[in-house]
């Protein structure tokens, strides 16, 4: 044997090279899409719940308006055609425009009445919409008190049981 030490050949201890971050492992991939899908998802169901009490903002400013408007004309056939219009423009915010579009008579009294799980509309105060054209102002004036605080109740009645729709589909 050669004289030489054989350990003066090898080299130092080396560590490896430190791991990089990127790419990440398939692992980190997934969650960070299902991360961003609770993200989207929670931003929409924000959304649209915003867009559904924007509606009742909307609808009971609307009815607001009327009744200020009222206050100034007296004239009650015409607060009743515009009672029975907000109640059909909401109606069909709210549920199918196929539904609500075609109903006219007691029909529409009655899905009123079934969509917000009341019974506002089968009274006096309901037929005032059926019937304004055809009675004498003052029967008209008798139960419009009544009618104005059905539409109220049935407008929020009916979001609310469009929010609970909404989370039952």
């Amino acid at each position: 044997m050669n004289g030489e030490n054989p350990l003066q050949n090898l080299r130092d201890i080396h560590l490896p090279d430190s791991v990089s971050f990127w790419p990440p492992a398939p692992g980190w991939w997934i969650l960070a899409f299902l991360v961003l899908s609770l993200i989207c998802w929670l931003i929409w169901k924000v959304w649209e719940k915003y867009q559904q009490k924007h509606l009742l903002r909307l609808s009971m400013a609307k009815l607001e308006q009327l009744n200020v408007a009222f206050e100034e004309h007296q004239d009650a056939r015409q607060l009743i055609g515009q009672y029975s219009s907000l109640l059909r423009r909401v109606s069909m915010a709210l549920f199918s425009r196929s539904e609500v579009a075609s109903l006219t008579g007691n029909s529409w009294l009655n899905f009123l009445d079934n969509r917000a799980n009341t019974n506002l509309f089968a009274s006096d105060a309901g037929y005032l919409l059926l019937n304004a054209p055809y009675q004498r102002p003052e029967k008209t004036i008798e139960h419009l008190d009544q009618l104005s605080l059905a539409v109220k109740i049935w407008i929020k009645a009916a979001h609310t049981a469009s929010l609970v729709g909404a989370k039952n589909d």
